[in-house]
């Protein structure tokens, strides 16, 4: 087709173009920019700010997009620079504003819920039907320290999980996730639609610098020559990322104080102690183990632990792919 639209934002052929698509059932209105390259390529969905507080990718897609010359692209790309927007106005860490939901956590929503419901099911209804491949830009949150990685999907066809590992290939980090769920997520959600999808992380504790959104921008350009979309060999890269043979997710057995051990990127031992919780008087109320050697990928930094919320996420067994 001659022409890429999503709603009212319509770019033909060598394109480029910047504009708002509504979030139906609400006020809100999700930024958009879309771009159609000269030559005949795939369409590729790239989204930024599912967590609003992770501004690595908010300002990295941005940066990209703004920078993107459709001259230079074979292909098609939807980007949606800030899917929580009012979270973001708000600045609510990464709750949707009107309803205090995860939104990373109720796809594919539902047209008749609250907020955060209504942002899922329009995502899915106008960006995830016609994607082919899907990259979603995520950080540490405010209370999140966390090593650079990309998590690929894992619970969908044969053919999708090897494409979305060929993308996740490109990343410029240590390490690789393959997930183990089909639900709890975009990237997820998009997976078990038959669209090869990838979560880049990048940055920490709800910051953003300059050089890690250029970090960004290069993860980007890289899948894209992956797929096809830009020309030339990958570059800036530092790590080929290691596929984690194993991995664990820890939720905190009781909320209180929160005293780590070790921080993202450190490694250890199997039996060494995660961190302690104490209660408000200092009382030491758990304190729970590594149940394998490896690494740790991110973790609650704040001294406020709720209970049931993940504490920390490792890995280990690291293989090359």
């Amino acid at each position: 087709m001659e022409e890429l639209s999503i709603d009212d934002l319509k770019v033909k052929r060598g394109e480029k173009a910047f504009g708002f698509v509504p979030v139906e059932g609400t006020d809100l209105k999700l930024p958009v920019a879309l771009a159609k390259g000269a030559k005949d390529g795939p369409r590729v969905l790239i989204s930024a700010g599912v967590h609003s507080a992770e501004h690595v990718g908010v300002a990295g897609l941005l940066r990209f997009a703004r920078a993107l010359d459709p001259a230079e692209l074979s292909g098609e790309l939807v980007m949606i620079l800030l899917m929580n927007p009012s979270g973001f106005a708000h600045r609510t860490l990464s709750m949707v504003y009107e309803d205090g939901k995860n939104l990373n956590r109720v796809f594919p929503g539902n047209p008749g819920g609250t907020t955060a419901d209504k942002i899922a099911a329009t995502v899915v209804g106008k960006f995830f039907g016609t994607a082919e491949r899907y990259v979603d830009l995520h950080s540490g949150d405010a209370h999140e320290s966390l090593v650079p990685m990309v998590f690929s999907v894992g619970e969908a066809k044969p053919e999708v999980v090897a494409e979305a590992e060929r993308m996740a290939k490109a990343a410029n980090v240590r390490y690789l996730v393959r997930s183990g769920v089909a639900t709890g997520g975009a990237y997820n959600h998009a997976g078990s639609m038959g669209i090869p999808s990838i979560l880049i992380e990048r940055g920490e504790k709800g910051m953003w610098s300059e050089s890690e959104a250029d970090l960004c921008v290069n993860d980007v350009k890289n899948v894209l020559r992956t797929l096809g979309l830009l020309e030339g060999r990958l570059e800036g890269r530092v790590f080929v990322p290691d596929r984690l043979a194993r991995t664990a997710y820890v939720p905190a057995p009781v909320s209180g104080h929160w005293h780590p051990t070790r921080t993202a990127g450190n490694s250890f031992k199997k039996g060494e102690t995660i961190g302690v919780i104490r209660d408000c008087f200092g009382n030491d109320l758990a304190a729970p183990t590594f149940e394998f050697d490896g690494v740790i990928l991110y973790q609650v930094e704040s001294l406020t632990v709720i209970e049931g919320e993940n504490l920390i996420a490792y890995g280990g067994e690291p293989m090359t792919i």
